[in-house]
């Protein structure tokens, strides 16, 4: 459980910080090529889920990360299966939407602080915690994919070789 604290209070922290340097440094002048082309910091108030979804519906949209979160950090309190997989995803998740929600809830527009743009590719601006929230799905699917189907199925397949001793799949 100290590793899932860990994960959540480092995603929320560096968050909030380089949420804080983007207001204080990045809004000033909005933009901020780090390569030219490829990528930049541009300053961006989302108010709402990813790519501006839900905007207008701030209320319904906080509610559901709100029963969202809790579900998931009870889940991980309350859940004997502690595999490290399963832990750093839902850690992962927990933190990145505790840290957007921060800012939907202490922001009088409830929006999100943007920063980091993929110009090349013009991909949506987003944020630390949204990274946090991606990485920490792609390691949750990998989890239920891997070890919640694919070794269980191996495994049940793998047999004894009387003779030998040897393990063999049918």
């Amino acid at each position: 459980m100290l590793t899932a604290v860990l994960i959540i209070l480092a995603v929320v922290a560096t968050d909030q910080l380089t949420k804080y340097l983007a207001l204080t440094l990045l809004r000033p002048i909005h933009r901020f090529p780090v390569i030219d082309g490829i990528f930049e910091f541009c300053f961006v108030r989302n108010r709402g889920a990813a790519w501006g979804m839900l905007a207008d519906k701030r209320w319904l949209f906080m509610t559901i990360s709100v029963v969202s979160l809790l579900l998931m950090l009870s889940y991980l309190i309350f859940t004997k299966n502690k595999h490290p997989f399963f832990v750093v995803s839902l850690s992962l998740i927990i933190g990145g939407g505790t840290g957007n929600m921060i800012d939907r809830l202490f922001y009088e527009d409830g929006a999100v602080v943007d920063f980091l743009y993929f110009k090349l590719i013009d991909f949506p601006v987003f944020n630390i915690a949204d990274c946090g929230v991606t990485i920490g799905a792609i390691l949750l699917l990998f989890y239920i994919i891997y070890f919640e189907t694919i070794k269980p199925y191996l495994k049940s397949k793998t047999v004894k070789d009387n003779k030998n001793g040897k393990d063999i799949v049918q």
